[in-house]
């Protein structure tokens, strides 16, 4: 039963504004047909797919190769948003569940089919040969280790019975080629990512998606199955032997004849151009349809018949320069992840006997542990990965996606299958693959984003600097501040040592005190007795260290009546506030009219500080303003 049983196909009201029109069915003169308006879900999802294609490939150039972003990630978001759990532009609520999941199962079918083809034959010449070690691992043991993780995780978070667990772990077990084709092509890919890497990972998520069937068949057979005897020999022989070894030597045998008759028929100028092109998505189609006749793993011959095919690397070098491939690759891409948008299981996984939080820890788990602590450890025995930097690439970039939906609807559709399994396989896998798609798709984004914001012009060094210098201009505008206060302090000081000296009666006739400091002059106020009296000369923004504490040279007199003496001068560093004080003690033995001037050196980095004292008598000077 398709989709296109269960659409309404009579008229429908259009309406525009508040006024419903409705399209008459016939008219009197019999101008209008029945059903002028055939506004079904076909058409109107044909309407969406081709139009976002349209508008996609318009603006592809920006998301690709500029913004990074995984086309699969936006075409899912765009059928999220039309489908019937949203804007409901196409009523896929109404649709058959079970035409649903056919249709569903067939498209994941054919779209993994050509997609596992392309990566055969985008290998180099013998690659399965040269890098045999390499496949092993990734398609033994790391997927082993992949399978018993994910079931570990949905045991233990989900309370699910291990074998269940190991059920439904088997869809996601392979490597999604899908999404993986979108990691390993464009402009990042050829510009950060090796090649022997991107070939590595082309290989591994082509191979095991045919490999999927051993895991998911091993665990149905030992659920179903009562004896284990019985379900190991079923599995040995109609697994293991009828679909994987068979399908190995249908898909080598069908990809060299293919690679031997194309070479034949252009040596003898038999093919053109077009059909050169097309010969690869032909050959996937041919392997699909072939082998899923016979009841083989259709998917593990396309990619063994596309790897052969192109086993002398003939084919490869000749499509090196098209883009076919590609276009075929993002059309059937974009068309699938809209309809998995649209037709995105919300009631189901609403429905589910799991809390919220259980599901969002299984798929944060999933994502974290499945994959990519075993190749970190692991990959010392690959010898395609050489560094660790290269482990951790290829150990994240194993999505899950297309390849999961088609063994859960083989779940869905084997027989004896127990209920539960039923109910939880669609949704369950849906929402992995949905978390699978939106971080694996905007990764190279976010790591883009991230490494421009650290880099010495991002955002954020330059906020950093901004924070770092509004500190240091706060900080040093707090020690003006500072050293504006000390300096008031320090006058108000003076003020009062002045006045109180004015007072004391061992004061002789006020002096005034006249001293310049590298051309500036500094007047301390009357004071001084003649005998020791202590001049304190504040010098600002002068730093003296406190290794120049030896004695001052001996001042030099102009007039030998005059004996002044310099004491040990008491320099105190202050470097915060950038100033030191300077002690002098003197006598004054000649008459204050003679009194010569004072020069003392004080050492100073290797320098020296002249200061300059001239006495002054004020009362001389009184007396002479007095007279004039």
């Amino acid at each position: 039963m398709d989709v296109s049983s269960h659409v309404l196909l009579h008229a429908r009201s259009i309406t525009t504004g508040p006024t419903p029109i409705t399209v008459p069915s016939h008219d009197d003169h019999g101008l209008f047909p029945a059903h002028i308006i055939q506004n079904t879900d076909i058409n109107v999802l044909s309407i969406f797919v081709g139009g976002f294609v349209l508008v996609y490939s318009l603006i592809s150039l920006l998301v690709r190769e500029r913004l990074y972003i995984g086309e699969s990630a936006v075409a899912m978001g765009i059928g999220m948003a039309l489908g019937g759990s949203a804007l409901g532009l196409i009523n896929t609520n109404a649709w058959d569940p079970t035409a649903v999941a056919e249709i569903s199962f067939q498209a994941s079918r054919f779209l993994i089919a050509v997609q596992v083809t392309f990566a055969g034959i985008e290998l180099p010449g013998k690659y399965l040969w040269t890098q045999g070690r390499s496949i092993s691992v990734l398609l033994t043991l790391i997927m082993l280790l992949k399978w018993l993780t994910t079931a570990g995780f949905m045991t233990l978070l989900l309370g699910l019975p291990f074998l269940d667990a190991l059920v439904l772990a088997s869809c996601i077990a392979p490597t999604d080629p899908v999404l993986a084709m979108a990691i390993v092509k464009g402009k990042y890919a050829e510009r950060h990512v090796p090649e022997h890497l991107r070939d590595l990972l082309s290989c591994e998520s082509g191979a095991n998606d045919g490999l999927g069937f051993p895991f998911l068949f091993l665990a149905l057979y030992l659920r179903v199955y009562a004896d284990t005897g019985v379900a190991v020999a079923r599995w040995s022989m109609s697994i293991l032997l009828y679909q994987v070894v068979l399908g190995v030597a249908l898909g080598a045998v069908i990809g060299f004849a293919a690679s031997y008759a194309l070479r034949t028929a252009t040596r003898k100028e038999l093919v053109d151009k077009p059909s050169l092109l097309a010969f690869g998505v032909s050959l996937a189609v041919f392997t699909m349809g072939m082998v899923g006749y016979l009841g083989s793993d259709d998917l593990l011959a396309a990619f063994v018949a596309g790897n052969t095919f192109t086993w002398d690397d003939w084919y490869r070098q000749e499509m090196k320069d098209e883009h076919i491939q590609s276009t075929i690759d993002q059309l059937l891409t974009l068309s699938f992840f809209i309809f998995f948008g649209a037709t995105f299981p919300f009631a189901a996984l609403a429905a589910l006997p799991y809390a919220w939080w259980q599901l969002l820890l299984l798929c944060i788990s999933i994502l974290l542990f499945r994959r990519l602590p075993w190749v970190l450890a692991l990959y010392r025995f690959i010898p395609a990965i050489k560094t660790r930097h290269e482990a951790l690439f290829a150990g994240w970039f194993g999505p899950m996606g297309v390849s999961g939906l088609f063994y859960a609807y083989i779940i869905v559709r084997e027989p004896d299958v127990p209920a539960q399994l039923v109910r939880d396989a669609v949704p369950i896998i849906s929402l992995i693959v949905f978390s699978s798609v939106i971080c694996h798709g905007l990764s190279i984004p976010f790591f883009k984003l991230t490494s421009a914001a650290a880099a010495p012009d991002g955002p954020i060094r330059t906020l950093s600097r901004t924070i770092t210098e509004s500190v240091r201009i706060t900080a040093q505008r707090a020690r003006s501040r500072s050293r504006s206060r000390s300096r008031s302090r320090q006058s108000v000081d003076k003020k009062r040592s002045s006045s109180n000296l004015e007072d004391d009666a061992s004061v002789v006739t006020p002096a005034a005190k006249r001293m310049v400091v590298g051309g500036v002059v500094y007047t301390n106020a009357p004071t001084t007795s003649i005998n020791g009296a202590e001049v304190i000369l504040t010098r600002e923004n002068t730093r003296a260290s406190s290794d120049d504490g030896g004695a001052a040279s001996t001042a030099s007199t102009a007039a030998p009546t005059a004996a002044a003496t310099l004491a040990e001068p008491d320099i105190a560093p202050e470097p915060a506030r950038g100033r030191s004080r300077l002690a002098i003690a003197f006598a004054d033995e000649a008459p204050r009219s003679q009194a010569p001037p004072v020069v003392a050196r004080v050492p100073k980095d290797d320098q020296h500080v002249a200061i300059e004292m001239q006495q002054v008598d004020v009362d001389a000077q009184a007396q002479a303003q007095d007279k004039g």
